[in-house]
């Protein structure tokens, strides 16, 4: 029998899509690009070799973030540019143990998409074909969310405030009327960004079959399926 998600699992789905969009890793980029998007002109500022060079290593690699903020939970998200497949993952996080929430993924099926969502505390999960809310995303994702940080720059919605360390390495900071970022001072590669009370780490991973594997929802055996809401267009992800 297939029974509808509760009322909690609706807002829950709310709350998953505040905390993480799936086809967006760089985080803050979904308020500073609005404003980059608003500038007139746009200025696409021009690459130097150097750094072309070093982002071209990152082409088909897989986006990884991992977002925390102040209610106890940790997101997840991976993209696989070269399938355009994704998976968010919600966590609570509750010393010693970390468990999951919930989790949604989207599948590109030519121009549709399919969308999952498992809630686990629940033991329940639904999915539906839909049409694609966002363009496939570019092969070299990572080249693309680099360019989007040297525009900000070029049209003054960024402003280097900073030379300082993060992992070990050097990093440029970046201030912007929402967002806070430490970035690769050669490529312009997100590290981590703080938007408000959340921060995002990202990582960069190669495409081996384990990381690829990542991306993919896989359903625990003996969850019921549940009637998909239309609350679940909450869903709808951030475009790269």
């Amino acid at each position: 029998m297939v029974r509808p998600m509760s009322t909690r699992s609706v807002l829950a789905m709310a709350t998953l899509g505040a905390l993480a969009g799936i086809a967006a890793g760089g985080c803050f980029l979904w308020l500073e690009a609005r404003d980059v998007a608003n500038a007139e002109p746009i200025a696409h500022a021009p690459v130097p070799p150097e750094a072309q060079a070093a982002l071209d290593a990152y082409a088909g690699h897989i986006e990884h973030e991992i977002g925390s903020g102040d209610t106890g939970k940790r997101s997840e998200t991976w993209l696989d540019p070269a399938t355009g497949r994704g998976r968010v993952l919600i966590l609570r996080l509750r010393a010693p143990l970390t468990r999951p929430i919930e989790a949604v993924a989207t599948v590109r099926v030519g121009d549709d998409e399919e969308t999952s969502y498992v809630n686990y505390a629940e033991e329940t999960f639904t999915s539906r074909r839909h049409p694609a809310w966002c363009p496939p995303p570019p092969a070299n994702l990572a080249a693309e969310r680099a360019q989007r940080i040297r525009d900000a720059i070029a049209n003054g919605v960024f402003t280097i405030s900073d030379h300082s360390t993060l992992r070990g390495r050097d990093v440029l900071e970046f201030r912007g009327a929402h967002s806070h970022a430490w970035v690769d001072p050669l490529t312009y590669l997100p590290l981590r960004t703080v938007v408000v009370y959340s921060s995002h780490d990202e990582y960069w991973l190669q495409r081996t079959p384990r990381n690829i594997a990542k991306t993919v929802l896989r359903v625990p055996a003996g969850f019921k399926r549940v009637r998909w809401d239309p609350g679940y267009a909450l869903l709808s992800p951030a475009c790269s």
